[in-house]
């Protein structure tokens, strides 16, 4: 690693320096602090899985009348839930993670010892947040090639329960729906460390996963299953996360934030020199 910096210039070099630095510590927290996880079998992913197949089931009951009906859209709404269902793409929300993660990491290194562990504190959150959504937009592509189901303009002719399984065509790729997965995984993130807006959150995922339905991509079931993914990933991620004291914690509670007094400080600090640098009146 140190002779992929030295082609870099000095100031990239320190900031490279840095964040490679970082991340090193982080793989070697992950790797040492690790405590043994529960032998109880009574996991709460297990109880979210459960109830995630009873939704699934249940909407498969109105996959082809909604897929039917949906195609009956004023054009004006039919345009509105089009805009809407960009909002479910993935690329966004790990740019802007990373990014988070990023110039917190750079940020930690500067000011007093409080402030730094409050930056670094929420680069966790974002690296915590980036490797959720990562890792659950994955896990859509796989089982959607898995199972191969074809989409709902072929519910007329194929029918709403046509698998094609190991297909890679898109037109076979509508189970779970990848906009869902990704934005209800993001909600449960996010609202892991902003408890008041995980309402806002869950109806944004949930008008983003409708929006695939309305657009004529995917099955109510297809949403449903993304959404359920998208939180299951978010919550053994969450787990174990905490079990290594990384972003989250194991409290009496359940799982928690970790640094939350430290975070609010190191944000409180960075607005106040926000302030200062901008221009009176």
């Amino acid at each position: 690693m140190s002779d992929v910096l030295e082609f870099l210039p000095g100031r990239a070099q320190a900031v490279a320096a840095r964040l490679v630095a970082a991340l090193g510590r982080l793989v070697v927290r992950w790797r040492t602090t690790r405590r043994a996880a529960s032998a109880s079998s009574s996991h709460p992913a297990i109880g979210y899985l459960l109830l995630g197949i009873v939704a699934i089931a249940a909407a498969c009951a109105f996959d082809a009348p909604l897929a039917r009906s949906i195609s009956g859209l004023p054009h004006g709404i039919a345009r509105v839930f089009q805009a809407m269902t960009q909002l479910g793409t993935s690329a966004y929300m790990l740019v802007i993670a990373a990014l988070i993660a990023i110039l917190a990491t750079l940020a930690a290194g500067r000011g007093p010892r409080r402030v730094g562990a409050g930056f670094q504190a929420l680069a966790e959150r974002a690296a915590y947040v980036f490797v959720v959504v990562a890792l659950s937009g994955i896990a859509a592509q796989i089982v959607k090639h898995v199972v191969g189901r074809a989409r709902p303009r072929f519910v007329d002719t194929l029918g709403p329960f046509h698998f094609d399984f190991l297909s890679l065509t898109a037109r076979l790729a509508s189970f779970p729906s990848g906009h869902a997965t990704s934005a209800f995984a993001a909600a449960w993130a996010i609202g892991l460390f902003w408890p008041p807006g995980r309402p806002w959150l869950f109806a944004l995922a949930g008008l983003i996963a409708f929006s695939r339905v309305a657009v004529g991509a995917h099955y109510l079931s297809d949403v449903v299953a993304g959404a359920c993914l998208g939180m299951l990933v978010a919550v053994l991620l969450a787990h174990a996360f905490a079990r290594r004291g990384i972003a989250l914690r194991v409290g009496r509670r359940g799982i928690a934030p970790r640094g939350e007094l430290a975070v609010r400080e190191a944000l409180a600090r960075w607005r106040g020199n926000l302030g200062t640098k901008l221009p009176a009146g």
